[in-house]
């Protein structure tokens, strides 16, 4: 019975470390289980942070922009409203300095003339001195 008792106690050890290695393996597992979990959780509630933290900065940005857009919109319509009111102006200008060449031609015709015949020959004679410092 020796033998008997020898191997029941081999028999003992080897299924008590089978046992203690099965609950170190069970236990280690729930250990990885558990850092898993938490791992998971800590990502979870930065990525929570985080999406608050860009729906505050979306909160904060899009005004700001829409502000931008309207200040962009009231200065091209300033822009347009200025050219308008220039065009305008330089049209009545023209039209003015148009009626007071008509009148003046009308009251004074001999001196339009004498002008216009002055005008054109001081043109003719840049023309014919421009011409003759391309061909030197």
């Amino acid at each position: 019975m020796n033998t008997q008792n020898a191997t029941d106690k081999v028999s003992d050890a080897t299924h008590h470390a089978a046992e203690s290695a099965r609950q170190a393996a069970q236990s280690a597992l729930q250990g990885a289980q558990h850092a898993v979990q938490v791992t998971r959780n800590a990502a979870d509630a930065t990525l929570d942070r985080a999406e608050h933290a860009v729906d505050g900065l979306r909160q904060q940005v899009d005004p700001a922009i829409h502000d931008l857009a309207a200040k962009a919109q009231a200065l091209a319509n300033q822009s347009i409203h200025y050219c308008a009111r220039t065009g305008e102006r330089l049209r009545q200008q023209v039209d003015t300095y148009r009626g007071a060449t008509t009148h003046y031609v009308v009251h004074n015709p001999g001196r339009s003339v004498l002008m216009a015949l002055a005008t054109g020959a001081a043109l003719a004679t840049a023309a014919l001195l421009v011409s003759r410092r391309r061909h030197a």
